[in-house]
């Protein structure tokens, strides 16, 4: 015998929608760390990071 599947919940009321039509869109939030160590990292990574790769040829055009 089957059994009838529970109706889907409710629509939250209009009230409790987190943004409505017309609120401002909100800006990201970001903080700003110490620029200068972060720029000392960067600059200290490897100019080259990836391995030597061979050289590649062409493939056919279809």
């Amino acid at each position: 015998m089957a059994t009838k599947k529970p109706d889907p919940p409710a629509a939250p009321p209009r009230s409790e929608e987190k943004y409505l039509p017309g609120d401002p869109i909100p800006a990201a939030e970001a903080t700003e760390a110490d620029t200068d160590s972060v720029w000392a990292l960067f600059s200290e990574t490897p100019d080259v990071a990836d391995p030597e790769f061979p050289q590649t040829e062409r493939g056919p055009l279809r």
